[in-house]
């Protein structure tokens, strides 16, 4: 796979450049902020989260 351009890189894109060059790493992304809240909640007691 190729790098990112160069501006890409040194602004700190390249994660962006990534997801268009490969669009099967969205699915990945769309569940990762759900994934962020539940961790949070746990960490502030709440161990378990209705429907899971």
């Amino acid at each position: 796979l190729k790098r990112a351009p160069s501006i890409l890189q040194k602004m700190g894109f390249e994660w962006f450049y990534r997801l268009i060059q490969e669009p099967w790493r969205w699915g990945r992304v769309k569940r990762l902020p759900e994934f962020v809240f539940k961790v949070l909640l746990t960490k502030i007691g709440f161990s378990s989260l209705k429907g899971d």
